[in-house]
């Protein structure tokens, strides 16, 4: 085993994992949404354009992707994920608002 300094090794080191998912845009539509039971958009980037899509087994994974980008930018912007409600239209249009009590 072998002392290191760090600095001196730091070009060699292999970052592990992805980078976070960043996208602008829904973080400000996010930020924008209020508690207001009326209050959603529909996010059009995570529209989906396949065919027969409750037969799609793509379908199925894009709709977890895109819930998961919205949890994880929510948390980002101080917003608990669980707080969110992700539905989907029957044209594959993603629909974003708080949950209702």
């Amino acid at each position: 085993m072998a002392k290191v300094n760090l600095k001196d090794i730091q070009a060699r080191l292999v970052k592990r994992g992805r980078e976070a998912y960043e996208n602008e845009s829904l973080s400000a539509e996010l930020l924008a949404l209020t508690p207001d039971p009326t209050d959603a958009f529909i996010f059009d980037e995570a529209t989906f354009a396949g065919e027969a899509k409750a037969d799609n087994p793509d379908y199925v994974n894009h709709k977890n992707l895109w819930r998961n980008r919205v949890g994880s930018i929510a948390e980002r912007n101080g917003i608990p994920k669980d707080s969110l409600s992700v539905q989907w239209t029957v044209d594959g249009e993603m629909v974003v608002s708080y949950k209702q009590a």
